[in-house]
């Protein structure tokens, strides 16, 4: 029986890692597809303020303008200047007070993991390569992150136009040894050793390696074009390999696995390696029901198989969330806001790099004489760029014989090529010239510049209106997450009397789920907005300023215009208005003294 249950056992990994390659190179040949995957590197270099090519001669002007990186940071000002307006609404009224608990734990993970930086870096990257990602994670007893990623680590297979409708997603990136050892305890015993063993298989770059499924006597009975056909090929340099920090690829496979129960009794799903008090997924599937209805995890360490499972989210989505700034509809990739910005911005810098050209040549000109004019060697000791330069001419000479070459004159068209870059270079960048506006006669006001950024940057506002629905279906999950993970001690210490609900003293607390209802479905009765226009800042400031003026005529909450104001702390300033009003204290705490008729006029 043990030896039957060992073949078993074996026939299942080697099961597994054909399936690892094989889904593995579908996801290559799926981000493959992305139009800006050969382009990205020229991007990086242009920003880096790598215009021109290594082999450029040394004597022709190598000047750029990097219009480009100026238009990166102000686009991310721009786009990412504000926080975000999220609200969860129920319409169920014995929920009412969980809304405001989750609404408060999402604000103030949000400030606390500084996610507002990490929504610069994803749509940093969404300009970049067209198509941006947040990782999602979180984990008891209430921690929440987000990481954000590119398309070399978020690999959807068969993808949708959402992430959400892929048939899978890898993600993929490398750790130490160490992270392996703290986070898959029961499974990284010897994975030193299959480090040492992926050594010797992988050759040098270019090369192809044995796939893990096929045994070493077929791989040597192999000819140099079969190993090509079925072998891995090795893009690590031997220098990566000799690093004294050994790492690891990590690839985690989240899949929408159709398998249902066959058998005729119940079975539980779980973590294979944790006991039931661990973890707070597990879940019993009855015949003929999914044995993943909430994604398959298997993740990876190399080849060796860590974890093969459910996935750990109660959402039952992938933990990912999906930013393109441009989405086209013939692909599901994006495309990079350099895209436009490049030729131009190339363009302009060979201009002026070639009228500097022309400056250099007016400014050091060419000498010309003929021959017999000059003697040879006061001919060579002439510098003609030097004050007080002497030449010595031959008696027959003439003064003729020797003058300096006019340099080529620059068509007035150059120029005006120039202008017209300049100016659609920033029509495209949605850039408004602020120190053109301060040399007019009359200065406009605030609300006029505001107003002219926004006709100008009519694909910002369409960005950001992208930005919102990319942050609702993170809102989403991070709901779904704070139910799940963030019980009443946590809640607690981060919000104090403010985060407990009556649900925490049920039967089965401390968290907020009613008793009767399935755990993994109490978060479906709840829904996460995010105001649109939040993101904007000049219709935010706007929508304060209409605010102020309506709670002045009392037709505005002053909680809401508090939330609005984003003061903290919204509620404590508002108790302490009021009871400072049923004290009687004025707006510096002095007592209101009520003086009579006679007393104001000073009549008795």
């Amino acid at each position: 029986m043990q030896s039957e249950a060992s073949d078993a056992q074996d026939k299942y990994y080697q099961q597994v890692q054909r399936w690892r390659e094989s889904t593995k190179q579908e996801a290559y040949q799926t981000a493959s597809l992305n139009p800006e995957a050969n382009a990205i590197q020229r991007y990086i270099n242009c920003l880096s303020g790598q215009w021109w090519d290594k082999r450029r001669p040394k004597y022709k002007s190598s000047f750029f303008d990097n219009r480009l990186e100026n238009c990166r940071i102000a686009d991310l000002a721009s786009l990412t200047d504000t926080r975000p307006t999220i609200d969860v609404t129920t319409q169920i009224d014995a929920y009412k007070q969980q809304t405001q608990v989750v609404q408060n734990v999402i604000r103030y993970e949000w400030m606390r993991n500084d996610m507002d930086l990490a929504l610069v870096s994803v749509a940093d990257i969404a300009r970049l390569m067209g198509t941006g990602f947040w990782k999602i994670g979180a984990a008891t007893p209430g921690y929440m992150q987000v990481v954000p990623c590119g398309p070399d680590n978020v690999m959807p297979i068969q993808p949708g136009f959402h992430i959400q409708q892929s048939s899978a997603v890898l993600y993929r990136t490398w750790k130490s040894l160490a992270w392996f050892r703290n986070k898959f305890p029961w499974r990284s015993s010897g994975l030193d050793r299959e480090l040492e063993d992926i050594d010797q298989l992988v050759g040098g770059p270019g090369q192809y390696s044995r796939p893990s499924y096929l045994d070493e006597y077929t791989w040597n009975g192999m000819s140099p074009q079969m190993r090509r056909v079925v072998g891995v090929k090795v893009d690590t340099t031997a220098e990566a390999r000799s690093s004294i920090f050994r790492s690891v690829e990590l690839q985690e496979f989240y899949v929408d696995d159709p398998q249902i129960n066959e058998s005729k009794n119940p079975v539980l799903m779980r973590h294979p390696y944790l006991s039931l008090e661990q973890h707070n997924w597990w879940y019993w599937v009855r015949p003929g029901e999914r044995l993943y209805p909430r994604k398959r995890l298997l993740i990876f360490a190399g080849r060796r198989l860590m974890y093969d499972g459910p996935s750990w989210a109660w959402s039952g989505l992938y933990p990912f969330a999906c930013l393109r700034l441009n989405p086209v509809p013939w692909s599901f990739w994006g495309l990079s806001k350099y895209r436009d910005l490049l030729p131009i911005n190339t363009a302009i810098n060979e201009i002026v790099a070639g009228i500097l050209d022309m400056v250099k040549r007016a400014l050091n000109p060419t000498s010309l004489t003929k021959s017999g004019a000059v003697p040879q060697a006061s001919w060579k000791e002439f510098f003609p760029d030097l004050p007080g330069q002497k030449l010595y001419l031959g008696p027959n000479a003439n003064i003729n014989d020797l003058r300096y070459m006019p340099p080529p004159e620059i068509p007035a068209y150059v120029f005006q090529l120039l202008q017209h870059l300049s100016v659609e270079f920033d029509r495209l960048s949605g850039q408004i010239d602020t120190g053109a506006l301060s040399k007019k006669k009359q200065l406009p006001g605030s609300d006029s510049i505001e107003s002219m950024r926004d006709s100008q940057s009519a694909g910002g506002r369409l960005e950001g209106r992208y930005l919102e629905a990319f942050l609702r279906d993170a809102g989403v999950q991070a709901m779904s997450n704070t139910f799940q993970f963030y019980e009443l001690p946590i809640r607690l210490m981060m919000l104090g009397d403010a985060g407990q609900t009556l649900q925490d003293y049920n039967y089965d607390g401390p968290n907020m789920l009613p008793e009767g209802v399935p755990k993994e479905d109490h978060w479906r009765n709840f829904s996460i907005m995010v105001s649109p226009g939040s993101l904007h800042g000049g219709q935010k400031e706007r929508n304060k300023q209409v605010a102020i003026g309506m709670a002045s005529k009392d037709l505005f909450p002053l909680l809401n215009l508090y939330q609005l104001l984003e003061l903290p702390n919204p509620q404590a300033i508002l108790d302490q208005l009021k009871k400072e009003r049923d004290e009687g204290l004025g707006a510096r705490g002095r007592k209101d003294v009520r003086t009579g008729r006679g007393e104001r006029t000073g009549k008795l």
